[in-house]
Formats: C-alpha cells, sequence, structure tokens
C-alpha cells in the first residue's frame, strides 16, 4: 500500500499484457451471470492469496507495538504508509525494514512467478470454492501472533526486570515517584537499546518465516482446484 498507486496500475497492465496472451482458451458460455460469478470467484481467489503473504507482515507490526507499549514510545504515533496504520516509531521502522527483507530475499518475483503459474493451473473463471483455504489462513494467523511475541519477547523480559528494580527502588525511597521520574524514561531509554541490539536477529526470525509464506501460497492454490 505505501507503492504510489500509478505504479500499482502500471505493473498490472505489463503483467497481463505478458499473462494474458498466452492464457488457455476454455471453451465455455457466455452469459451475463455465469461471468459475474467468474470474477467474483477470481476475485475471491486473489484476495485469499494476497492475504496469505499479508498476516505475515502483521508479525512484525505486532511485536513492534508490543515493543512500543512497553518502553513508552506508543505515545509518539507516525503514520505508517506500508500497512496505512498509526504506528509508534519503532512499529513504522519495523514495517519498511520487513518489507525490505521481503525485496532483498527476491521473494517477490516468486510470488510474481506464482501469480502467473496461477492462472494456468486454475483458468480464469474456474477458480472453485476457497472455502478449503480457511483453515490455511487460521494456521498463517496463529503463526503471525505467536511471532509477534516472540520477536517482542527478549524486551518484554528487559521490561520485566527493570520494572523490578523501580519497584524494590520505590520501597526503599517511597516518598520518590520512581515509576514516573526514573521508570518510563530508563525502560525507553533500555528498550531502545536492546531492539538496537535485537533487530538482526528480528529480521532473520521475520524472514525464516517469509520463506515459509511462498509454500502456503502454493497450498491455497492446490486445495482451490
Amino acid at each position: 500500500q505505501g507503492v504510489p498507486k500509478h505504479v500499482t496500475i502500471l505493473i498490472s497492465i505489463v503483467l497481463t499484457l505478458l499473462i494474458a496472451p498466452n492464457l488457455p482458451v476454455v471453451p465455455d458460455e457466455v452469459t451475463i451471470l455465469g461471468s459475474v460469478y467468474a470474477i467474483g470467484s477470481d476475485l475471491i481467489l486473489g484476495w485469499t492469496l494476497a492475504m496469505s503473504v499479508r498476516i505475515i507482515f502483521s508479525a512484525m507490526a505486532i511485536g513492534a507495538e508490543i515493543i512500543s507499549r512497553q518502553t513508552a514510545m506508543g505515545m509518539a504515533m507516525f503514520m505508517d504508509p506500508v500497512l496505512q496504520l498509526q504506528q509508534s516509531p519503532i512499529g513504522v521502522l519495523a514495517s519498511w525494514i520487513s518489507g525490505l527483507v521481503f525485496l532483498a530475499m527476491g521473494l517477490h518475483l516468486k510470488f510474481i512467478e506464482g501469480i502467473a503459474y496461477s492462472f494456468y493451473w486454475i483458468p480464469p473463471g474456474q477458480a472453485g470454492s476457497v472455502a478449503p483455504t480457511a483453515p490455511i489462513l487460521l494456521e498463517a494467523t496463529k503463526t503471525a501472533i505467536l511471532v509477534g511475541f516472540q520477536l517482542s519477547g527478549p524486551l518484554l523480559v528487559l521490561v520485566l526486570l527493570v520494572n523490578t528494580f523501580i519497584g524494590i527502588m520505590a520501597k526503599l525511597a517511597p516518598k520518590m515517584n520512581m515509576f514516573f521520574s526514573i521508570g518510563m524514561t530508563l525502560n525507553t531509554i533500555m528498550g531502545i537499546i536492546v531492539f538496537a541490539l535485537a533487530l538482526p536477529w528480528m529480521m532473520v526470525v521475520h524472514a525464516s518465516h517469509l520463506e515459509g509464506t511462498l509454500d502456503r501460497f502454493m497450498q491455497i492454490l492446490t486445495v482451490v482446484d
């Protein structure tokens, strides 16, 4: 969504010109009702394929949002042009980096190839019911949530330790407002440091799950066929 609209339209036109002339001709009686059904089924199939890829990007967003909330950086919200959401600075940074990892791995080319292949595997208007894909999308959603908590795990441990330390200090000096005077600042500073140190590991975990989306993409085509 962060790509300008005229770029996506141009890419769509180019892909159409490359794929459409070589598509197999499906002999069928053309009717208005049949055409509407064919267009609708293809649109639903396209949406399902897109969601199978998009869901895994939400894992990074979930992890970054948890980190932001725990480090008091959630109060500084920015517009994320990729996800079209209001996110913290850490969330926006993680969103852009996850997209760059996707491009650096060349997965965008593999998915374009998969889209072209889908027209030969499932000719236009011949898509079946997408109901069998529901368990696949649910499994992908569960994986994204688990990965999101996994990515934010190191910082959650840090916040627990910092809050424990602040709690002990508050007991030793009860007249000082330790949680607001020191706690939030310390959480933010330590959170940024840990996030910077853990970012390479987070990208490796994210990349490993991105590779699995290609298998999920092809699995959806298999069950719909």
